[in-house]
């Protein structure tokens, strides 16, 4: 019972900060957007920018601090919460440490700037315009990063420990004296600016009942009382974190006395009270934030046209639904392989290099992600019945740069892999060496870090590529033409899967046939095993270049004969580019599951659903003889 209330806690934790995550980065974007549809600022525009963006990522960090226990604990019963302290207990305590003491200083600069207001409000324009603004909150968040690096890089790091909740330090019952310092005088830092906020808020009111004359307008009055209330709930909202630790580190025996699940309830209260900081203070306290969120979202909208398409749209639903669903069970196995791939890693139970999968299903799970956008963007538009134009213009260029820089990854990884069978076919000893692990990673960084900045340089041009669904084709924003790298991949980019498939079928097709003339003249002196392994990987790098190929050729119909294809019916377009789309969106799913069993079996057994452990990664030290 004490278990289910314990799960009980953390699912609930975990929705709210969701929920709290997704408001950041909704406000985020929300600011960006009015600040850069504007020629001036009008609010504390900067303040949002560095309290959402840490924000967003003490939330994410927060879910490894909390999640991190129970998912460990869930694989590997005795030991795996210890050993993911180990692995990276430390570097998450760290990241939370710069995520929270960050806004707590950002928090001292918007009193100073509210102070300066309040005795200089001509001078203020300029000591905190907003180039400043930014200065000083990037001085302060590397002054937090050099602060909390000098405890780290010492031998006293702090890692977090859920089962105690505590901060433990590797020098325990010792401490760094930076440690020392702020578990005795942090506190003083959010209830410091809490009082002087709130004193300056009651010298306003106070002030502007004797000086009726005070030359302010209402606008700008509201501005600076939302400001000190911001800065005023900031303090008070960090307190909640500082005095329930201040508890904790006074009072340690009466801590660890209480039940468990009030420990677990305690330490969750006090992450939420850190991740919820940002909802409360730009939803539940300041107007303007609170209705731009809104707006974005529609609830304040006018009712606005109905597009001309939204019957095409009724018919393409279900098919939007369909390959809605099946790539989102692509990226969940995508994931899955990826976990297990690592865990079979961290227990040393896995046998030859895994950089191949792990760069494979990065690769798909970023493809996935983007390919739910640019289909589904167009049908949510119909629904939420905004333009779609506006959806493209707002994230589409990027959108299609992840997605192309996710497909012609794998694309180039086959060539790689390719490669790899070459040097195993003609100098078996040789190619230990020249694919080493480290080599492996090296080379695979290195084609990534190439594809990205091939692509990057169109991207930063005037003929940046977009994505249309309503004509399933990539427009460049100088059409009709297009940057001599869109150019040059658009006419030579099919040769490289159909050049791997070449290769591959002839590797597979040559082994076959030499070790049936070896059978006749000899013994066989290569292990039967290593032949199996030797053939999987083959057809593994055979079957990426043909799915791939899939892709490629039929965006050559569409790019050989586009009147042809701008005559088919939208449906069938729709359609036609969802098959593409889900060609590249299944590759994983069809290599490493339906294919290769080692890590169908692999998959399976970490789900629960097969009983034979004995099982790894294909190896690539085979060798021919």
């Amino acid at each position: 019972m004490l278990r289910w209330l314990v799960l009980s806690i953390q699912i609930i934790f975990t929705l709210l900060n969701l929920f709290f995550t997704c408001f950041d980065s909704i406000l985020l974007y929300c600011v960006i957007n009015q600040r850069v549809s504007l020629s001036r600022s009008t609010g504390p525009f900067v303040y949002i920018i560095f309290l959402t963006g840490f924000g967003i990522v003490e939330k994410l960090n927060a879910f490894l601090m909390v999640d991190g226990w129970p998912v460990s604990e869930w694989f590997d019963p005795e030991h795996g919460y210890e050993r993911y302290r180990n692995f990276f207990g430390a570097y998450v305590t760290l990241i939370f440490l710069i995520c929270y003491l960050t806004p707590l200083f950002l928090d001292c600069i918007m009193t100073i700037h509210r102070i300066c207001i309040f005795i200089s409000p001509l001078k203020s324009t300029k000591w905190f315009s907003d180039f400043k603004v930014v200065c000083y909150c990037i001085t302060t968040c590397l002054l937090v990063l050099i602060w909390l690096l000098i405890q780290q890089v010492s031998n006293c790091t702090l890692n977090f420990n859920a089962l105690t909740s505590f901060l433990e330090s590797a020098c325990a019952p010792d401490r760094h004296p930076v440690t020392w310092f702020q578990n005795k005088y942090l506190i003083y830092v959010p209830i410091l600016s809490m009082v002087i906020n709130a004193f300056m808020l009651f010298a306003q009111r106070i002030s502007r009942k004797f000086w009726k004359s005070f030359v302010s307008s209402q606008g700008q009055l509201k501005r600076e009382n939302a400001l000190i209330r911001q800065a005023l709930f900031i303090g008070v909202y960090l307190s909640v974190y500082e005095i329930l630790y201040l508890h904790t580190r006074l009072y340690p025996e009466s801590f660890r006395s209480m039940p468990f699940e009030l420990q677990t309830l305690t330490y969750d209260l006090r992450l939420l009270a850190v991740g919820s900081l940002n909802f409360f203070v730009y939803f539940v306290l300041t107007q303007s934030s609170r209705t731009l969120v809104l707006t974005f979202l529609g609830y304040k909208k006018k009712a606005v046209k109905q597009r001309a398409g939204s019957v095409t749209m009724r018919n393409l639903l279900p098919v939007q639904v369909l390959f809605s669903i099946l790539t989102v069970f692509c990226i969940v196995f995508d994931a899955t392989l990826l976990f297990c791939v690592v865990l079979k890693r961290w227990k040393n139970e896995l046998k030859g290099p895994f950089f191949y999968i792990v760069f494979m299903t990065s690769f798909g799970i970023t493809s996935k992600i983007c390919e739910l956008f640019m289909v589904d963007s167009w049908a949510l538009s119909d629904i939420l019945e905004v333009s779609y134009q506006g959806c493209r213009d707002w994230i589409g260029e990027e959108v299609t740069l992840f997605f192309t820089f996710s497909y012609l990854g794998p694309l180039f990884l086959n060539c790689l892999m390719t490669f790899h069978r070459i040097s195993i076919f003609f100098a078996p000893i040789k190619s230990v060496h020249w694919f080493s692990e480290k080599n492996i990673f090296a080379y695979s960084s290195t084609i990534s870090a190439t594809i990205l900045t091939w692509l990057l340089i169109p991207y930063f041009s005037d003929c940046t590529l977009n994505f249309n669904a309503l004509t399933s084709r990539v427009e460049s924003a100088c059409a009709p033409g297009k940057h001599p790298i869109t150019l040059f991949q658009n006419k030579y980019l099919i040769y490289v899967p159909l050049a791997s498939m070449v290769v591959n079928s002839t590797m597979v097709l040559y082994l076959k046939i030499s070790r049936k003339l070896w059978k006749s003249t000899g013994p066989v002196l290569v292990s039967q095993s290593h032949v199996k392994r030797e053939n999987l990987m083959i057809r593994q790098a055979l079957f990426i270049g043909s799915y791939l190929s899939v892709y490629e050729i039929l965006y050559l119909h569409l790019r050989l004969y586009p009147e042809h294809f701008e005559s088919l019916p939208l449906e069938l377009q729709s359609i036609s580019y969802d098959l593409r789309l889900f060609a590249i969106g299944s590759l994983n799913f069809i290599v490493y599951f339906v294919e290769i069993k080692t890590t169908r079996n692999l998959v399976l057994s970490t789900l629960g659903l097969s009983k034979n452990n004995k099982i790894g990664v294909v190896p690539t030290t085979a060798s021919r003889s």
